[in-house]
């Protein structure tokens, strides 16, 4: 009885076991001083709020001569959520029967293609829970500059381990 009533305190100074992970802002995922140096211009990043529809997302707008990013973070409860949040993200990002590049090294299941004809393009995928979402001008090699450097950032945050 004692050794039961031992357990119980411990167990209550423990924490309860949740599959989320808090992800940091995409802000800070992707830093505008960071952006500025892949760009090549100055950018001013801002948070940009959700409009409802993609619940515990966050987005980072940058902007600056002649160029604007958004950058969104989507965290999910478990790996599953996160393929089916990431299938939706494609539909939703490019257009139907858009021809989509897989992108090997940048997270699981990345994709890059062209969003509004060719002038702007995304790169869409999922890392452990969290699927992202890059949209800016169709320079595939900066997006994916970007796109390396965020998850650079969010490799160093604990996460999900899967095999």
């Amino acid at each position: 009885m004692r050794m039961q009533l031992v357990l119980l305190a411990i167990s209550s100074l423990i924490p309860p076991y949740s599959h989320a992970v808090d992800v940091p802002s995409a802000c800070d995922l992707l830093p505008g001083s960071i952006v500025s140096s892949i760009v090549g211009t100055e950018v001013r990043s801002d948070t940009l709020h959700s409009d409802g529809k993609e619940r515990r997302s966050n987005t980072c707008g940058y902007s600056g001569k002649s160029v604007n990013l958004t950058f969104s973070i989507l965290p999910n409860e478990t790996e599953e959520a996160a393929r089916t949040r990431l299938a939706r993200a494609l539909e939703r990002t490019f257009p139907k029967g858009a021809s989509l590049q897989p992108l090997r090294g940048i997270g699981t299941e990345a994709r890059f293609g062209a969003v509004d004809g060719k002038a702007r393009a995304a790169i869409v995928g999922r890392y452990d829970t969290t699927v992202f979402m890059l949209s800016g001008p169709n320079d595939q090699a900066m997006l994916v500059a970007l796109t390396r450097r965020a998850l650079a950032q969010l490799n160093r945050e604990p996460h999900q381990d899967h095999l």
